[in-house]
């Protein structure tokens, strides 16, 4: 099919002011979980604000026009950590992980329980669709290459149906005909397929906004203001209900709350590449301005939003040339062709479990070999390893063509004291022609805890002065207790010390038999303390270290119980009520690494079957005063014996 590159560039213009022109609107009613009534006059706030959901698409422009279009997961990710700032929530767990060197895609799928199916990817959909007009499945490849950084399967699949749909613009004028195909590309058992199958049900029996929303919250709402089952929901609803109006729509999103400048943002370059620059307002585009609201350090930082437009195109033009047959441009400019270079034999590493060093047990890695020789290569494989650990495998190998692998055991020495939080790795192949292969990987070390517990009380203490069972006035079955049913159930205190707490906070107390647990990642679950089911007290004590003195670290707990926290020896923070288990910012609770040994201490009062709780180490960012990227990098767990 033909595209004409002035109608080709006027709709990416109109996408790229639409995303900005949304995420502009929707900014300051993000995480709102409530129906806001606000009138269409009221959208536009008092101040602008840089926003990821175009900011990260910009570093990838980068990334293509250094690269061309033949590039991958790795070179995505190594674009991101160089050049972009944002550390929260998934996109920092995908930045540790990478510079843990465990690469795409464990870097979502490692301590990333609460994120992995989150908004991050989905709202940076637009630039594969742009860039491969015309060709929903190529644009849901170079998707599913992005959304594998700090993503898993659910949000991947959205970010996958939006860059579909952004595609598919180029030879369909139609929404409900976009909508339509778009979901048709994805697999017959989507979760996608149930949402968008739910909300168009939900959407053609009523125009009511706020009655379509309260059936669409109560079918898909969550918690987590930036989950995106509820989002991709409020998206759907938007675009059905807004009657093609770019104002009624950008009002629907910012009305329905969660992750609003998302919403907003990402329905909104929908509307602009379904019908170019004629659908924007005026107005909001004069407040706007015609430059990119961009926070990252780059070169198109401050770029207009017509040469980023153009820069974009050119990008769509060369994937025409070489990869994308379904569209031939007229009137396009020149550019240059930057082929794909022949592959090459490589290693590279699989994780079977989780890649994670352990000191209990040995971890399994996979080194795999593409030989693409078109002969055996026998040779030696050599694994360089960390002071203090080490690998077992046969180093004598023949790697036949095509993909193998050989399988290695990583195993902590038992002289080891500390387990670093970095472990890296170098897989060496060296044929027997004296040819070398090499790949780095990592481990991320394994938080080392002791676990107390667990304790509770038999009876309800606040009920009884003595104990109702274990007194000389009765001794009987309980059930002969009038009231009772503590047979069923333990019971805890809050306030009550269950150990000599003020000697726990300050030294091991051995005679309680602690448990010496290690938990790779920063979750820790009822299954991974015990299998004890009931009301409950644990205490888990983790003693660390970094290198050097680090100020200012912002430690940042969750759990979705109540719980105390001491600080080499002093209380720092506790929560009384019961929640989900998100983590904490509270400016209060910062402190000073000292690089010498330091002791945390948990106090976790469990009155459900089911506990959970994370526990971060923040460092401030260089970038800005106010934000954090995820974790000290530089420290150590003391192994527990």
């Amino acid at each position: 099919m033909k595209l004409n590159y002035e109608n080709y560039f006027n709709r990416v213009l109109a996408c790229w002011t639409g995303k900005s022109l949304g995420g502009i609107v929707g900014a300051p009613f993000e995480c709102h979980k409530h129906f806001k009534k606000t009138s269409i006059d009221n959208l536009w706030p008092a101040k602008l604000y840089p926003n990821d959901d175009l900011d990260i698409q910009v570093v990838y422009l980068e990334a293509l026009q250094e690269h061309g279009v033949f590039l991958n997961s790795n070179i995505l990710a190594q674009y991101w950590k160089d050049h972009c700032f944002y550390t929260c929530c998934e996109y920092g767990i995908f930045i540790d992980n990478f510079e843990h060197k465990i690469m795409p895609p464990y870097t979502a799928m490692f301590n990333n329980d609460w994120f992995h199916e989150s908004m991050g990817c989905p709202i940076r959909s637009e630039i594969w669709g742009i860039i491969c007009p015309g060709n929903p499945e190529l644009a849901m490849q170079y998707a599913a290459m992005d959304g594998c950084l700090d993503h898993t399967g659910f949000s991947i699949e959205i970010e996958q149906f939006l860059a579909a749909a952004n595609s598919l613009t180029f030879i369909d004028n139609d929404l409900n005909s976009i909508l339509e195909k778009s979901i048709s590309l994805l697999p017959v058992n989507s979760r996608v397929r149930t949402i968008f199958n739910n909300v168009r049900k939900i959407c053609s029996s009523t125009d009511d906004v706020y009655t379509a929303w309260k059936q669409i919250i109560r079918m898909h709402g969550h918690r987590n203001a930036t989950a995106a089952e509820p989002n991709f929901a409020l998206i759907l609803m938007a675009l059905m209900l807004g009657e093609n109006d770019f104002k009624k729509t950008m009002q629907i999103c910012v009305q329905s709350g969660w992750d609003a400048d998302c919403t907003a943002a990402t329905a909104g370059a929908l509307l602009g590449l379904l019908n170019g620059t004629e659908i924007l307002p005026p107005d909001w585009c004069e407040k706007m301005g015609k430059t990119l609201v961009c926070a990252c350090e780059i070169p198109h930082q401050f770029a207009s939003l017509e040469s980023f437009a153009d820069e974009t195109c050119r990008i769509g033009v060369e994937m025409a040339a070489l990869k994308n047959k379904n569209i031939c441009f007229t009137g396009a400019p020149e550019v240059i062709l930057r082929h794909e270079s022949p592959e090459t034999s490589s290693l590279s590493v699989r994780y079977p479990a989780e890649p994670a060093l352990f000191y209990q047990k040995s971890t399994a890695v996979e080194i795999c070999f593409k030989n693409l020789s078109g002969q055996p290569l026998n040779g030696t494989l050599n694994i360089i390893c960390p002071e203090n650990i080490s690998a077992a495998y046969n180093p004598d190998v023949c790697f036949q063509p095509g993909l193998n692998s050989v399988k290695i055991e990583i195993s902590a020495a038992k002289n080891m004291e500390w387990m670093q939080s970095k472990n890296f790795f170098t897989a060496v192949f060296t044929t027997a022609d004296g040819e070398i292969f090499s790949c780095e990987f990592g481990l991320s070390g394994a938080k080392q805890y002791q676990i107390y517990g667990p304790y509770w009380d038999m009876y309800d203490e606040d009920k009884y002065d003595v104990c109702p069972y274990d007194c000389e006035e009765l001794t009987c079955n309980p059930a002969c207790i009038p009231g009772m049913g503590d047979a069923m159930d333990m019971h805890t205190k809050f306030d009550k010390e269950y150990l000599d707490e003020s000697a726990l906070i300050l030294h091991d107390i051995p005679e309680e038999l602690p448990l010496a647990l290690e938990k790779c990642g920063d979750y820790l679950y009822s299954h991974d303390i015990s299998n004890f089911q009931g009301t409950c007290c644990f205490y888990a004590v983790h003693e660390f270290r970094t290198t050097d003195e680090i100020r200012n670290v912002l430690i940042s707990p969750g759990a979705n119980v109540p719980f105390k926290m001491w600080l080499d020896g002093k209380l720092i923070y506790e929560k009384r009520q019961h929640g989900c288990c998100n983590n904490i910012h509270d400016d209060n609770m910062r402190f000073t690494f000292t690089g010498e040994v330091q002791r945390l201490v948990i106090k976790y009062v469990v009155d459900d079957d089911r506990f959970n709780s994370l526990i971060y180490f923040h460092k401030q960012s260089e970038c800005l005063k106010k934000a954090y990227s995820p974790y000290i990098n530089n420290i150590a767990c003391k192994i527990n014996k």
